[in-house]
């Protein structure tokens, strides 16, 4: 009996690993660091996910180690109280929650062409910033995605 359990447990474990790859799950294959920069690889592209340096205009790069940035992860640069302006790639199509809450120096956000959806708290008490460039395709801005700001 109990070999035959530990039988059903690993073909479960296959059986998911199996429909995982079929349905097309991104799954993450490394976690690095580049200059200021944390971040994870996946099959879609690469997510930053940490930014670890103190400059008041960032521009955030397209590709690191020629692996495309395609997404900014939650809380990226949450609390940040030194940028002021930054520049996202247009490669970038996914930003997560709250990415610049609390961001109260920022002025100015060019977001990329590519972006569809604003996600709840991502500018959430920017009490500072004045422009933010949308693109065309912008469908969705999230509940309080702006709340608190000026």
């Amino acid at each position: 009996m109990k070999r035959r359990f530990l039988y059903y447990i690993f073909f479960l474990i296959l059986l998911s690993a199996a429909v995982g790859h079929v349905c097309g799950e991104d799954t993450v294959r490394e976690i690095h660091s580049f200059e200021n920069w944390d971040y994870i690889t996946s099959e879609s592209g690469l997510t930053l996910t940490a930014y670890h340096g103190f400059e008041r205009e960032i521009e955030i790069p397209s590709a690191i180690y020629h692996i495309t940035v395609t997404g900014l992860a939650e809380e990226l640069f949450k609390n940040n109280n030194t940028v002021e302006s930054i520049k996202i790639p247009d490669t970038v199509s996914v930003i997560g929650k709250a990415a610049f809450q609390g961001c109260g120096q920022l002025k100015e956000i060019r977001l990329p062409a590519g972006l569809k959806r604003i996600e709840s708290n991502t500018f959430r008490i920017c009490t500072a910033l004045e422009l933010v460039e949308v693109p065309e395709k912008l469908t969705v801005i999230a509940g309080y995605a702006f709340s608190g700001c000026l």
